[in-house]
């Protein structure tokens, strides 16, 4: 049934006589789309899939020309040290397990969720890995358990997907989060951005500043948007502001206000947003970051997760139940802090 074998770099597809074909494509974020038309989309490696790749991806099948499309994931537990990478296919895993996907049928291979297993139990290895002895060689995997992590060898090779009562769901730790709670005077001179909801429901005001060695985030938090301005202007009034900003989306509409009270107002880009997002986490790691201990502050970093948009990590704000913008205004402020904290220029004197 073979027609052709194309095998052009970015092109390579396997064409029938019956007019079927077999095309294989690289993941990126835009790869698939206008495609339309496919029957069976394979995602093979699908605990490096990400939620914008499979965005691109899933309209592939919308207009199936068999009427009857499947989709089908294939992989390993994703690297919990990626959890980016790894949540479309632990979405659709967990769908699996809870019933919750009517058309969804789950084959896992691989040992039960819990402890870590007996990674030396050599029947184990059997029970996963069904060509053990012929076409994958006893001696290679043997090489890969001296040479793997405890827990990587049990992903890999035994399917294992972690311990639930271990996991923590938020990417940030929270018991080093924790850690960095102290008492701090109130700053002389500090950073100020202005975040909103993406349902408008709550607005967040991030303070950063410095005290000691250490970047110390604030943040003031209330429903809707009203308070935001009267409250910048009392903090702009009451310490040396370096700088105003907003982050983009529903923020911007109270640029207006901000302005026409004299205050300059400069706006946090994607990019930028981005950069702040991996350096709060690296500094929240590394001991940088400084807290007092803000309820509000708490449960956003608690229940903080990330997405990629291209090659850029953002906090993931798609769930509007919850809000974070606690989180984003302090770690936006966190960033713009360390970009102009050395500019010499006082924005009281800047307002009329």
């Amino acid at each position: 049934m073979v027609k052709e074998i194309r095998r052009t770099n970015g092109q390579e597809a396997i064409y029938l006589t019956n007019g079927a074909s077999v095309e294989i494509i690289a993941r990126t974020r835009s790869s698939g789309r206008g495609f339309d038309g496919i029957d069976v989309l394979v995602i093979d490696e699908a605990q490096e899939l990400s939620d914008d790749e499979q965005a691109a991806l899933l309209p592939t099948i919308s207009a199936a020309t068999q009427g009857n499309p499947q989709v089908i994931f294939t992989g390993t537990p994703p690297n919990p040290m990626k959890p980016v990478q790894g949540r479309v296919f632990r979405r659709v895993r967990q769908d699996g397990i809870d019933k919750r996907n009517p058309r969804l049928c789950l084959h896992d291979f691989g040992v039960h969720d819990g402890p870590l297993p007996d990674i030396d139990d050599r029947e184990l290895w059997r029970q996963t890995n069904p060509a053990l002895g012929g076409r994958v060689r006893l001696t290679e995997v043997e090489q890969e358990r001296r040479e793997m992590p405890p827990e990587r060898f049990a992903a890999e090779r035994l399917g294992w997907w972690g311990d639930p009562g271990t996991v923590d769901s938020s990417v940030i730790d929270l018991a080093q989060w924790a850690k960095l709670r102290g008492d701090a005077p109130s700053p002389e001179e500090a950073v100020l951005v202005v975040d909103v909801s993406p349902d408008r429901r709550y607005s967040s005001i991030g303070v950063a500043a410095n005290v000691g060695d250490r970047t110390l985030v604030m943040v003031r938090h209330s429903a809707g948007t009203a308070w935001v301005v009267p409250e910048l202007m009392k903090l702009v009034g009451r310490q040396n502001v370096l700088e105003v900003a907003v982050n983009g989306g529903q923020a911007d509409a109270l640029v207006p206000d901000i302005e026409a009270e004299g205050v300059e107002v400069e706006r946090v880009t994607t990019r930028e947003m981005g950069a702040a997002c991996a350096a709060f986490q690296s500094g929240v790691t590394e001991g940088r970051v400084l807290h007092v201990g803000q309820p509000e502050l708490d449960a956003a970093v608690a229940n903080a997760r990330t997405r990629m948009s291209g090659e850029i990590e953002l906090w993931d704000r798609r769930d509007w139940s919850i809000d974070i913008s606690p989180l984003v205004a302090c770690s936006a402020a966190a960033f713009r802090w360390a970009k102009n904290a050395e500019r010499d220029y006082d924005l009281a004197m800047s307002v009329g």
